[in-house]
């Protein structure tokens, strides 16, 4: 057993540096293909986010200005009134529960 140990070896170091030394190599392409796949990943993102901005740059020139300011407009009243709905649907339980507590007879013990 400690000759096939010993055949393993490299020259000139220990038995313990060459375990550490093929660990070190391990993480080392395990740290190499997870770079792979993040570069891989943010290419295709960049690839992406120029075909959306070119797609949105030719619908936009089929634009006419003031057709560009109606879009505007309806987007920004569009973001107003969904945050008011959003504000006011938030109220609406509350009230209701607080509405409902206060009523004479709801109370929890009596069942």
């Amino acid at each position: 057993m400690q000759a096939l140990a010993a055949q393993l070896q490299l020259p000139g170091t220990g038995g313990g540096n060459l375990a550490s030394l093929n660990s070190a190599i391990g993480d080392l392409k395990g740290e190499q293909q997870r770079l792979k796949d993040e570069k891989k990943r943010l290419a295709k993102e960049l690839k992406n986010a120029q075909r959306r901005k070119r797609r949105l740059k030719g619908k936009a020139r089929q634009l006419s200005n003031e057709d560009l300011l109606a879009v505007l407009l309806m987007r920004e009243e569009g973001a107003t009134t969904a945050s008011t709905n959003a504000e006011s649907t938030t109220d609406v339980p509350a009230t209701a529960a607080s509405a409902g507590d206060c009523r004479p007879g709801s109370s929890s013990d009596a069942a």
